[in-house]
């Protein structure tokens, strides 16, 4: 922790008080020994004292056993972000497997999130926020849904 918190610090010196800092985190390592929520929830707690505004919140590594874009029902890794919401008072961002706007608008409605990051779902449909203007955020059929098939994709061979 004391790795992590110095940085924050030595960062937030540099840009001065002008710039927002954010951090990226596991909110749960889901493997043996790793980080628990509980842990990580202390450190981003800390982090918010040595001047952080912000944190994203993932879930686990690939080496665990059930890879997030893969086998994870959406909305799963959310409950990380709640148990890190409640212990500070800046903004948490839920990330992984939210690129449905009825779920990604639950995870917010339930205040496990203030914010939804996507990637891959504007990946796979970049017109998902002008969909959500036009045709209503609710109205997840109108999204393409990305797939989560990454690290089994396969490619055909070149010609």
């Amino acid at each position: 922790m004391r790795f992590g918190l110095e940085v924050i610090k030595k960062v937030r010196e540099a840009v001065g008080n002008d710039l927002a800092i954010g951090i990226r985190v596991s909110g749960n390592d889901f493997m043996e020994g790793g980080l628990t929520n509980s842990d990580v929830s202390l450190f981003c707690a800390e982090a918010e004292k040595a001047g952080i505004n912000a944190v994203n919140v993932t879930g686990g590594w690939h080496e665990r056993m059930f890879p997030a874009h893969l086998r994870c029902p959406a909305g799963a890794l959310c409950l990380s972000g709640k148990g890190i919401k409640d212990r500070v008072g800046i903004p948490v961002f839920a990330s992984n497997r939210l690129g449905d706007p009825v779920m990604a608008e639950k995870v917010l409605r339930s205040g496990a999130a203030d914010m939804i990051c996507v990637a891959r779902p504007l990946l796979a449909d970049p017109e998902l926020p002008g969909k959500s203007k036009r045709v209503g955020w609710m109205k997840s059929s109108a999204v393409w849904p990305a797939i989560r098939a990454v690290s089994t994709a396969s490619f055909p061979e070149p010609v």
